[in-house]
């Protein structure tokens, strides 16, 4: 959501969004009245926000309220909403803005920042990128908008390099828990002997909270989830009695030790290799985990081949993320030929995994 009094600098940021991505949908709004109008009827995961909204309004009017009142209120209804602050008043406000809130700053009027990939560079930061401009991308991105931001459960499907973990993190970032910690759990490296107090928690006169708990923790994603093969049944069945408590598409669980059932706010992802219905006839799989898993909704993930029209995006996403993580002698741009390259490899098939892609664009920059 853009909320900008200036129409030229809002249609500016429009046309920004929609060259720079094809992914996000855009909504401008030129009014705080507007903007709470907007936030209370959709999900807005991030919003770029004026400072200075409304220049042209007077402190006496009923409706008035200045860009830093819009955050606290943000902030204090909408805590997990991403939020830039835009403003001419310089760097000197940032620290000050950050404590009320703001997660990143944008100086509109530096034309330096307009031609870089500042601004790009901070949205995929706190929400994310899915290039989709192939309709495999496209389907994707409907999969997961369907699951909606409440989503307690599911399942993420595909084969190695599709982008499972990547897809994870997007649904965090563009959850009503993106306030809080992600965490990602390696299947072979769970323990048997700890694994379920780890996940609910032990009630008692000292109470020791689980994951599912969510005081800390918006989602947990079980990665490799085909590795649960190699390790003990019972963590198979401790699973399974997690996933057992589920009511409808929200989450419960009871501490060890306690006897009354809470919701958790958490989301738990399972990112697993190859396609679902080939591990559930598995005789890796234990019946009653097999059972809990054919109740979860499944995002399945398109191979690399399919999403051919996406690599110019994709690249361009890679080259900013290892342009912030080096800083010196950034890579301004991904030459044409580069991408074309990339595109054939990936067509013939010489390059079908994404994290493979990755490892070639961070190396050339």
């Amino acid at each position: 959501l853009i909320v900008e009094d200036a129409s030229n600098i809002r249609t500016q940021l429009v046309r920004f969004f929609g060259k720079q991505w094809s992914c996000y949908r855009v909504e401008a709004v030129g009014a705080t009245r507007e903007a709470r109008a907007a936030l209370s009827q959709g999900e807005h995961n991030l919003v770029l926000l004026d400072l200075g909204l409304p220049t042209a309004a007077r402190q006496t009017d009923v409706d008035w309220r200045h860009g830093r009142d819009l955050l606290r209120w943000l902030k204090r209804e909408r805590p997990h909403t991403r939020v830039i602050i835009l403003s001419t008043h310089g760097e000197l406000v940032r620290d000050l803005l950050k404590e009320e809130g703001a997660d990143d700053f944008f100086l509109k009027d530096r034309r330096e920042d307009w031609l870089g990939d500042k601004l790009p560079s901070q949205v995929e930061r706190l929400i994310g990128h899915l290039a989709c401009r192939s309709e495999a991308g496209q389907r994707l991105r409907e999969d997961l908008a369907n699951l909606g931001p409440d989503a307690r459960a599911v399942i993420v499907e595909g084969q190695a390099g599709s982008g499972r973990k990547h897809v994870a993190r997007l649904l965090h970032q563009n959850s009503r828990r993106a306030n809080l910690e992600l965490l990602i759990l390696p299947a072979q490296r769970l323990r048997a002997e700890t694994f379920l107090t780890d996940m609910v928690g032990e009630a008692g006169a000292l109470p020791v909270p689980g994951l599912l708990e969510g005081d800390t923790t918006g989602t947990v994603v079980l990665d490799e989830l085909q590795h649960l093969q190699h390790t003990d049944p019972l963590v198979q069945s401790s699973l399974a009695q997690v996933l057992s408590a589920a009511e409808g598409d929200r989450l419960h669980f009871t501490p060890l030790g306690g006897t009354q059932s809470r919701e958790s706010p958490c989301c738990l992802v399972l990112c697993l290799e190859g396609r679902l219905s080939q591990h559930l006839e598995s005789a890796w799989m234990l019946p009653e985990l097999a059972r809990e898993l054919r109740k979860l909704p499944v995002v399945s993930m398109p191979s690399p081949q399919e999403r051919v029209e996406d690599i110019g995006e994709i690249t361009e996403t890679i080259r900013r993320r290892c342009n912030d993580q080096r800083r010196d002698n950034p890579v301004t741009e991904t030459e044409s030929a580069a991408i074309e390259a990339l595109e054939q490899a990936m067509k013939d098939g010489r390059l079908d995994n994404l994290a493979d892609l990755d490892a070639v664009i961070c190396a050339a920059c």
